[in-house]
């Protein structure tokens, strides 16, 4: 049996062990349903042994730490939970990352090995040589299933594995598929498991933080409990690797997708039929304006949880009409969470808006002062948590986690979100601002100072600024205000100079949609890019 943390009662034990000890009551039942096949618990678990007994055959040891640049693909989640079984760290690197970020995530980090999946090996033969590296691991795009494949792969020379830096997985697999290695049992420790990317930082995220926050979110009405459920969040996130657990730890089926994108994830509602969606509130509206969801019926639909971003009472309301009409009597709940708390915290239905909602098991949410003193109601102050999520802290950076973290006066340790809010009468907590910089575009959090660090290495920016501007879908993308050296002359070259050096080297996602040239930033008094007087000016040339 699985010992306990007395302070939260949690299960004293790794992800993997978890995951063990609690599918043993539905080993037959599907845990995956992906590119049209589905995967057993039992087969499942059998695949994370084979793969962790693999990659000790293959030299990978507890003190090294493992880059991955993860898909939505079976083969990358038993990496994770292999890993994870060996006590091994792993490094998330989110899949649509440019060179450069996948370059300083590396070496940040210092990572040993690499995961990556077959189309991005174009773009790590750019910078592999940058990299202390020992050796490269490559998941088939191609879905393999019978043995004979498997072994026909083992052979197969992709166009694009240029020399001895790149293993293909399969023949990791292979070379240790029958080997009888015995793996010593590795002390539940709560260690260092996930590298997650911040803001400018990499957050460092537990087992405890993992374990609790997915049986915290399951804790609520057991809501996974044998519902098919899908998710649109990309598994290098704690966002994606807690949907992962969570659901599989309460015997869900996941519907997994591979390729996050408008198109295939309504076509995949369509077909498979999910019980519980979580999505971004994005998602809705591409849901409400596809034309393949006329005439469907959704009575299979039960509930829908919108994560990352406050979902409003107005697209609730749609969202409810346009579900009424399909037959499907859906809840729509909204959850508050960020990456330093690992996942989601408090989850709400949104009658107000601006409530953040009731807080799950074993966690507080409370409004404090500048003094560390709560606030008293309706007072302004900053959201704060507490609970066993919170992060372990900023790796190598111990200023900015004292910062974010901190022991108040009631003796508890405390996580600052950076958020404004208060608290009603009725104890509820409301959200007011937030203190940071973010713009959310289709659920992703882009730091703004980020992609102007590297907008600004180019040669021939001398200053720029980035600011959120509506999107139908995506809620805002981004649009880079940019200031050029001194002597130079606007004109097509210089353009497209910067255009490929941004699509090279920054995240899809995050990747400008529009640039606007201007002879300076306006400021404010203080010394600071005015973003008002940015946006509501006229540009040179854009």
């Amino acid at each position: 049996m699985i010992s306990s943390i007395h302070k939260y009662n949690y299960p004293n034990c790794s992800m993997y062990e978890l995951l063990k000890e609690s599918s043993k009551d539905y080993l037959d039942k599907t845990a995956f349903i992906c590119n049209g096949n589905k995967i057993k618990y039992i087969d499942f678990l059998s695949n994370i042994d084979e793969c962790a007994n693999s990659f000790v055959e293959f030299g990978i040891k507890k003190e090294d730490i493992v880059s991955i640049i993860p898909e939505n693909m079976l083969e990358f989640i038993t990496c994770i939970y292999a890993f994870n079984k060996l006590g091994i760290t792993c490094n998330m690197i989110h899949f649509s990352s440019g060179e450069e970020e996948i370059k300083k995530s590396f070496l940040d980090t210092k990572s040993n090995y690499l995961i990556v999946s077959e189309r991005q090996i174009k773009k790590i033969n750019n910078i592999k040589n940058k990299l202390n590296i020992k050796k490269i691991i490559y998941i088939s795009e191609k879905n393999v299933s019978s043995t004979f494949d498997k072994i026909k792969k083992l052979f197969h020379k992709d166009y694009n594995i240029i020399d001895h830096d790149y293993i293909s997985y399969n023949k990791i697999i292979f070379r240790g598929k029958y080997k009888n290695i015995k793996i010593k049992k590795s002390k539940y420790e709560d260690y260092n498991a996930f590298i997650i990317k911040g803001s400018n930082k990499y957050i460092m995220l537990s087992n405890l933080n993992i374990n609790a926050s997915s049986i915290n979110f399951n804790s609520n009405d057991n809501i996974l409990k044998d519902k098919k459920y899908m998710f649109d969040y990309s598994i290098s996130t704690g966002f994606g690797i807690t949907s992962i657990h969570k659901a599989l730890i309460s015997g869900s089926k996941i519907i997994l997708i591979k390729n996050l994108s408008y198109k295939n994830i309504p076509e995949a509602i369509i077909k498979y039929k999910p019980n519980v969606l979580e999505c971004t509130t994005n998602l809705l509206n591409v849901i409400m304006n596809n034309k393949k969801f006329k005439d469907k019926d959704m009575s299979y639909l039960k509930l829908i949880i919108c994560s990352k971003e406050k979902l409003n009472k107005t697209l609730k309301d749609k969202m409810n009409l346009f579900l009424k009409k399909h037959n499907s009597l859906s809840d729509i709940k909204s959850t508050y969470g960020m990456k330093e708390s690992t996942s989601n915290v408090a989850i709400t239905d949104v009658e107000d808006e601006d409530i953040i909602g009731n807080p799950y098991q074993n966690i507080e949410i409370k409004i404090f002062c500048d003094s560390l003193k709560e606030c008293k109601p309706f007072e302004v102050g900053e959201i704060c948590i507490n609970g066993p999520v919170l992060m372990m802290g900023y790796l190598n950076d111990k200023e900015s986690t004292d910062k974010i973290i901190k022991r108040h006066n009631d003796n508890k340790i405390w996580l600052h979100c950076g958020d404004l809010g208060y608290i009603d009468e009725k104890g509820r907590i409301h959200f007011k601002s937030s203190l940071k910089r973010v713009i959310i575009s289709s659920g992703n959090e882009i730091y703004p100072s980020e992609v102007e660090n590297i907008i600004l290495a180019h040669p021939f920016v001398q200053a720029c600024s980035i600011v959120g501007v509506p999107h139908p879908y995506k809620k805002e993308v981004v649009k880079v205000y940019i200031v050029l050296k001194r002597g130079l002359i606007l004109n097509s070259e210089i353009k497209k100079s910067i255009r490929e050096y941004c699509e090279k080297n920054i995240s899809d996602y995050a990747l400008p949609y529009a640039y606007a040239y201007r002879k300076e930033l306006p400021k404010t008094i203080y010394g600071k890019v005015s973003y008002e007087e940015l946006l509501s000016g006229k540009d040179e040339e854009e």
